[in-house]
This record gives structure tokens, sequence and C-alpha cells, in this order.
């Protein structure tokens, strides 16, 4: 009878650890089921991920898109199935050809050449054109263009080859054109970094204004980055001697993210921080108040002796905020350095708020007061209703000596009450801790209280920083402050940046590198520009030809 009983007592366990493997095995079951339905969810969401990197990637491309596509091609290790062997495997490398399709009906131009070949290069003799090669671009001025570059070919008349196969000797002249063996005419090229870096349009954007063409954002990234390397190689020295020949500089800085910037570790520098590096400006003045070369610096940070560095020996005025590494490098340079008043009123005016009395509100009154005067004044002396710059001088200091002593009075008696570290505090103790170089400015004709001129030339970069957010290597952005720096220029000598642009690719190659007094007339304003100019007109007498049917299709190098 026990037996029995504990037979029934080993059924019931059986039967109730069956029950439990069942109900385990449909567990199972079913987190396999949620398991393959989340995978295949992530796997979605990957690709959305990917694709709206990739539709949104002009964000970490702006600067550097040449950079990150010269990787494509590069070889992968991998360790082969089976055998155990390891292959090399390869990426398949991406063309370097850049191609647009055009509608059979664009207008079209036939451009020629003036390059030329008087004498063989082997025997001296005259050489005769025998022929002519034709390089198809295109543009945009108006409206797309086909341009076609006719260059002719040139054959010795005289001499014999000592190699009876290689025939006469045949050549075809270097043109100036930067752009040549690819599709891009110069003028498209100015285009593009005019609305780029002056109009604050991404190329990713542009790409949308060549949809019908299919002009990628890469390739024109690529052309940025092939001109400009050379371009700012060659340009930058001799454009900071220029901006240093002047007499009065302002100079002032924003921050902004370079991705790549490494620290002495080798790691990256501050990967959680908006910012990371500098983006610096120099603007030039002439001694007749009227503007002169500007130049951009990038530089991964704003110390003292980075300041010193960019500076270097500059002899003139520089005029600046109110930053403590300015006035060092002052104490340690040949140049006189000169504050800002516009910065020391705008301490006031934070302390000032929304109130309309009070003793902020009394400083804000007397740099109004300040700052009327001197803008009588400074129109004055750009009407040249003074005889000569001392007497502008003299009366300048005649009519603003006794207004700025009044601020220093007012600054000096009211910081005594007012509670320290308040705003009050600081926008009274401002202009007395920089009093000398608040008051040089006096003795400078050509400079005005305030550095307005230095940041009214940084603001296109901070306004386009709002749609580039960061750029990722160090050499994207050293590209960008040159581009910067030529159509700022531009821009401050009243140039057309368009005109200049393309003058300045047509002839680029003219000029062999290390020319330095060759790139010095390359620089705005040193040369006469007019053939951009006339180029550019000429190019909207374009028509189409009425008896094509078949579309252009244009190929050439993308770098």
């Amino acid at each position: 009878m026990d037996e029995d009983k504990r037979i029934a007592e080993l059924e019931k366990v059986v039967r109730d650890q069956s029950f439990t493997i069942k109900a385990l095995e449909q567990t199972v079951a079913e987190l396999s089921r949620i398991a393959a339905a989340n995978e295949e969810r992530v796997k979605r969401h990957i690709e959305a991920l990917r694709a709206l990197y990739e539709k949104s990637s002009e964000q970490l491309l702006l600067f550097n898109d040449a950079e990150v596509t010269s990787g494509l091609g590069a070889a992968e290790d991998s360790e082969a199935s089976g055998n155990g062997i390891n292959v090399r495997r390869y990426v398949r490398r991406k063309s370097r050809n850049a191609s647009v399709s055009l509608p059979a009906d664009t207008p079209v131009i036939d451009v020629h050449d003036d390059s030329s070949i008087e004498r063989c290069s082997r025997c001296g003799a005259e050489m005769k054109v025998v022929g002519e090669k034709v390089y198809e671009s295109f543009s945009r001025v108006s409206y797309t263009v086909v341009v076609r570059r006719h260059v002719n070919l040139y054959s010795c008349t005289q001499c014999t080859p000592d190699d009876a196969d290689e025939g006469r000797i045949a050549e075809t002249p270097s043109t100036g054109n930067m752009l040549d063996g690819t599709i891009c005419d110069p003028s498209l090229l100015a285009n593009i970094i005019y609305n780029k870096y002056a109009l604050g349009l991404p190329l990713y954007r542009q790409q949308g204004l060549f949809a019908d063409a299919g002009l990628s954002r890469f390739t024109m990234s690529s052309w940025l980055m092939k001109v400009g390397r050379r371009l700012a190689d060659n340009m930058v020295p001799v454009l900071e001697e220029e901006v240093y020949r002047r007499p009065l500089v302002n100079m002032d800085e924003t921050p902004l993210k370079v991705l790549e910037l490494r620290n002495e570790k080798g790691e990256k520098k501050a990967p959680g921080s908006r910012y990371n590096a500098y983006m610096a400006v120099r603007a030039a003045a002439n001694a007749d108040g009227s503007k002169g070369p500007v130049i951009f610096t990038y530089t991964e940070n704003r110390r003292n002796d980075t300041l010193i560095d960019i500076i270097g020996n500059y002899g003139g005025a520089l005029q600046t905020d109110g930053l403590s590494g300015y006035a060092n490098a002052g104490k340690n340079g040949n140049f006189t350095h000169v504050g800002c008043w516009v910065h020391a009123r705008r301490k006031a005016v934070e302390a000032c708020g929304k109130r309309t009395s009070g003793t902020a509100f009394e400083l804000v009154r007397l740099y109004a007061d300040f700052f009327h005067q001197e803008g009588l004044l400074r129109d004055r002396w750009l009407a040249r209703d003074f005889s000569s710059d001392d007497e502008y001088l003299a009366e300048r200091r005649k009519v603003l000596e006794p207004l700025i002593e009044g601020i220093f009075e007012f600054c000096s008696k009211h910081s005594v009450s007012a509670m320290p570290k308040s705003a009050l505090s600081v926008a009274l103790a401002y202009p007395l801790e920089r009093k000398e170089s608040l008051m040089a400015f006096l003795n400078i004709p050509c400079a005005t209280s305030g550095n307005q001129a230095a940041e009214n030339m940084i603001r296109p970069f901070v306004v386009g920083r709002k749609s580039f957010l960061f750029c990722i290597t160090e050499t994207g952005a050293e590209v960008s402050a040159f581009l910067y720096s030529l159509v700022e220029s531009c821009k401050a000598m009243d140039i057309n940046v368009e005109d200049y642009l393309t003058w300045l690719f047509l002839n680029g190659n003219r000029v062999k590198d290390g020319d330095r007094n060759g790139w010095r007339k390359m620089l705005p304003g040193q040369s006469d520009i007019s053939q951009g100019r006339l180029y550019r007109e000429s190019l909207r007498t374009a028509k189409a030809d009425p008896d094509r049917n078949e579309p252009y299709v244009l190929r050439g190098k993308r770098v």
C-alpha cells in the first residue's frame, strides 16, 4: 500500500515537471520571437540612422569632403573561412572622375585660350599650330552653360628626333586655368565658394541646386580642397604681409569645434564640449580710414603664447577686445595695443538691463554722448574737413578727452560703493583696468574707439557656423580660413567676389609655387581683374545649338 502511494506521488511529480517544461518551452519560444522582432527593429533603426546620417552628412563633411573620400579604396585584412588562410581583401575604389549630364538645349559657348609655344624645347626652332584640343566644362552664371575651351596643339618645324619612332615634337601649352582636366569652369567654382563662404549656403544645399546635372557635394568639396590647399600654401604668407603693411589691424576670435583635434597624448581634445578650437581674424585699415585686406587664421587655442605667435612682429596699432592675452602680448610685442570702448559700454548695458535709472543707466548715457561726438568728428575726417591728420587729432582730443575723463571719474567714484563681483562692479572696473589701451586710439587718426571692424569681418563665419556646427580635421578648417580670407578681403575692399575668384582660377597656374612676388600680385586689390568680369559676362551670351539632339555628357577628374 505504501509502495502504491509512493508510485502515485512520483507520477504526480513527473506530471508537474512535464507541465513546467512545457511552460518553459513556451516561454523560450515567446522570448525567441521577441528577440527576433527586436533584432529586426534594431536593424531597421540602424538603417534609418544610416540614411539620416548620409542625408545630413554635410554637417560632418562641410570642410573635409575631399579628405574623407580620399580614404575610399583602402585595403582591409580579412580571414578566409574554411582553410584559415589570411588573404587581402580590397574595397572597390570609388571613381576619381566626375561627370554630369546636361540637356541638349543647354546653351554652349566656345572659348579660345591664348596660351602659345613659340620655340621648340629641344632645338629652339619655331613651333607651328597643327591642331587643337578641346576641354569641356560647365558653369552657372544666371543659367547653366557648357563651356568648350579650345587650346592649340603645336609641332616643331625643324628638329629631327634621335629616335625615328618619336616623330616631331608636339606640345600642348600649359594654361593658367587651375581647373584644367575637370568639368568645373573657373566661374562655377567661384560661384560655389561665394555661395558657401559669403552667403552661408552649405554644399548639401548647393547640391540641390545642381540636381538636374547630378553634381554631388563630394565633387564640389574636392574642387575646393584641391584649389584651396595650393592657394593657401602660397598666398597666406603674402596676404599676412599685406595686412601688416597697414598702420592699424583689428583682431578678434571666435570658437569652433574640430572633431579630430587631438592633444599631446593623442586623445581627442574636449570631445564632450561644444567648442575646442578658435578662428581668429585680422582686418587691416588703411591710413585714410578705408578698409584693407582681411586674413582668417585657424588656431587650437588663444593662450598668450599662441596670440604672440599669430601677431608676430607687427609694429603698427593692434585693436582688440579686453582679452588679457592681447594685453600680455602687447607687453612683449612691437605693436601698440588699442582697447575697445564698445566692449566697455557692453558691460554697462548688461548691468543696466531694462532699468531707466540708476548708476549703470547714467554710465550708459555717458558712453552715448562720447560715441555721438566721436562719430561726428569721424565723419568730418572722412569727408576731409580737416587740413591735416594732426589738426584732426588735436580737435578729437579737445572734444573727447573731457568726456573720457568724465567716464573715468564716474567709474572711480561709484566703484567704491558697488557690490563686489556684481555686474555693476564689473562695468565700473572694466575701463579703469584698461585706461592706457582705451586712450591709445586718440593718437591714431585711422583708429576708432571700437573694434567693430574685426567683429563685422568675423560675423559671416559665425553665421556659417550655425549651419555646419563643426568640422572634422584641422586641414579643412585651415583651407576654409583661407577661403574666408579671400571672400572677406574682396568685400572689405569693394571688389566683386565672383569676378576676382574667376580671374584667380583662370590665371593661378601661371604662377609657380614659392614665387612670393607672383602670388602677391594675385591678392585682392593688387591686379586688374577685369578679365574675370568680362569672362563671366561672355558666358551669358551662350546660346543653345539648334542642331543638337543628344544631351551633353561631361567627364573629368574630381581631384
